[in-house]
């Protein structure tokens, strides 16, 4: 790849950026107006929370996952907790990308405002 395509790509994701960036402010100033124009606006804001928010659904319910896994060899013999904290993080990793990637969107489409908390993952999970 030479410089000349480097430059073609930087400038599609900088236009890329650009346009969510305008039609992020256009949310914002929707947001005031009142109409159906703030649904029709709202949707690209919801698409860009959905592609930041899933990541993050996705690490927060591998954690929580891991966690509670552990949590269930707590009681147990020595080799349990052996085996069982070897196992827990594959485990929890798998399970929580697969929930992750079913709560982002979900959060995304579901909270009332678009530039809130709960779109982007980062409130309570369910």
């Amino acid at each position: 790849m030479n410089i000349a395509d480097k430059r073609v790509r930087l400038l599609k994701f900088n236009t890329i950026i650009c346009c969510l960036a305008i039609l992020s402010c256009c949310n914002a100033t929707a947001a005031r107006a009142d109409g159906g124009s703030k649904a029709i606006i709202g949707v690209p804001v919801r698409l860009l929370a959905t592609a930041v928010g899933t990541p993050i659904a996705m690490v927060r319910r591998s954690v929580s996952d891991t966690k509670s896994i552990l949590a269930e060899y707590k009681g147990d013999n020595y080799s349990w907790k052996f085996w069982g904290g070897l196992i827990a993080p594959w485990v929890g990793i798998c399970q929580g990308t697969i929930e992750g990637c079913f709560y982002g969107p979900k959060h995304a489409f579901t909270a009332e405002d678009a530039f809130s908390k709960e779109a982007f993952s980062l409130s309570e999970m369910d």
